[in-house]
Order: structure tokens, then sequence, then C-alpha cells
């Protein structure tokens, strides 16, 4: 019972509400099991904070148990495949504040890699 109180105030310390990853990236081969994580604690955090996650790099590396470059890598690979778009506000030249937002597109995004992926698995005889 303690445990349980403990957890609840960690994961409330932590802004972070219980993660979901998509089935679209969960399964998704070309991404390691940090980036998928990422990308649950990203979406996570965009619904609570106007539709971006502000995020530092460190703070989520903090929560994954990674440095803040594997972030910054993980970030730009989640970017690259357009799960997440990020934009940068700059003030005198200097990226002052980032923003990460959940592709609007991401639904079609989800289903043609559903698709690749189920033709993946076929061909690797791995499902009906």
């Amino acid at each position: 019972m303690e445990r349980t109180k403990y957890a609840k105030k960690e994961k409330a310390a932590l802004r972070i509400p219980d993660i979901s990853i998509p089935p679209q990236v969960l399964f998704n081969p070309s991404l390691t099991s940090t980036e998928k994580l990422l990308f649950g604690i990203l979406q996570n955090l965009a619904q609570e904070e106007e539709g971006c996650c502000r995020a530092s790099n460190n703070y989520l590396g903090n929560l994954l148990g990674v440095g803040s470059q594997t972030v910054s890598n993980a970030i730009a690979k989640l970017k690259r495949y357009e799960f997440i778009e990020v934009s940068m506000e700059e003030q005198n030249g200097f990226n002052i504040n980032r923003k990460i937002f959940i592709n609007p597109k991401f639904s079609k995004i989800r289903h043609d890699a559903m698709v690749k992926i189920e033709n993946q698995l076929k061909s690797d005889g791995l499902q009906k």
C-alpha cells in the first residue's frame, strides 16, 4: 500500500500520466526501445501542455535513464520518420524555446507504417 502511494506521488511530481505507445510505433522495427518510449512520453506531455511538449533533452533523458544526446538523436529520428514535428523560437539568433508536436497527420502515417510492418511480418512468415 505504501509503495503505491509513493509511485503515485512520484508520477505526479514528474507530470507524466500513464504512457501509451500506439502499435504503429511500438512494433516499428526501425525504432529502438528508447525511441518508442520517448514517443509515448512526448505524446502524453503534448496532451497536457497546449498540444506540444516543451521538455528539455536533459529532463527527458532523466526520465528514460539516458543522456541528453541520446534524446536529441531519438527526437531527430522521430522527426525524420514524421512521427513528430519540432518548432524552434529564436531570439537574437539563439534558439530559446523548442516545441515538439505529435504530427497531425500521424493517423495516416500510423496506418501506412502498420501496413508496411504487416507486410514485413507476412514476408518473414510471422503472420498469416
